[in-house]
């Protein structure tokens, strides 16, 4: 480990603790340095130490035992998909150990459904963008993801780029806008994959009657405005989500 320069501090530190975490042989030895150790090697205050450390207690990756130490759970490296990171679907999808690829189906404007409206808070009826793009693992299709945003956004020219853009909805509403999503707010259930794609479209080798976990999250900027609209659908046989949570006595 080496000292950490003060900018981004927080998120320095953390990456050079899960850099050392992932170095470390598990069935050898999985506590930590004592903080004042730590805080010494990163040239850090024990505060910003200790607001690290239990972030990452709080998802799991570390145990801290009073009287004996800081420990790493060794059961954090089995979990590719985690429920409380909103990480981007190829990345997903190659951390569990497939090779990913997604195509856009359908790029279209149309009037907003109530639902969508009142995600976006828009006027009934208002023009939305709908892009419905189907995710790949190994050229499996595992996961279909509706993106709605209102056309007030994006103008006809930046929807002729994202017909051809491979990266993520992000991205691309940053590049194009300056808009940089900070959260979102996401309500989970469960479909049956027959009721996913719209009327007469295929998607080779798509299951037929099996359950996908449903996702609809709405994704705020940095101003907190309400910027864009997703459903995703996920087969849960491919993408394995798991989550390791700290009980509270």
């Amino acid at each position: 480990m080496k000292q950490i320069k003060k900018i981004n501090l927080k998120s320095q530190v953390r990456a050079e603790l899960e850099e050392y975490i992932h170095s470390l042989d598990l069935d050898v030895a999985n506590k930590l340095p004592r903080e004042e150790e730590l805080c010494r090697i990163l040239g850090i205050s024990r505060v910003t130490l200790r607001s690290v450390l239990d972030d990452l207690a709080a998802e799991g990756i570390i145990i801290r035992v009073h009287g004996r130490g800081t420990f790493v759970n060794p059961h954090f490296r089995e979990i590719a998909c985690r429920f409380d990171q909103a990480i981007h679907f190829p990345d997903l999808i190659e951390s569990s150990g497939y090779k990913a690829r997604m195509e856009i189906l359908e790029i279209r404007m149309e009037p907003a459904e109530k639902e969508v409206a009142e995600a976006l808070r828009l006027a009934p009826g208002a023009q939305v963008w709908s892009a419905l793009k189907v995710f790949y693992a190994d050229e499996h299709p595992c996961v279909i993801s509706y993106d709605y945003v209102s056309t007030e956004i994006f103008s006809e020219e930046a929807l002729e780029k994202l017909k051809n853009y491979k990266d993520s909805i992000f991205y691309f509403l940053y590049q194009e806008t300056g808009r940089r999503i900070a959260w979102d707010k996401v309500e989970i259930d469960t479909i049956l994959s027959d009721d996913i794609l719209p009327r007469g479209m295929k998607v080779k080798g798509f299951p037929e009657r099996k359950p996908f976990l449903f996702l609809s999250s709405v994704n705020y900027d940095e101003k907190n405005r309400e910027s864009v609209y997703i459903r995703e659908y996920i087969n849960t046989s491919i993408l394995k989500y798991s989550q390791i949570r700290k009980r509270i006595f």
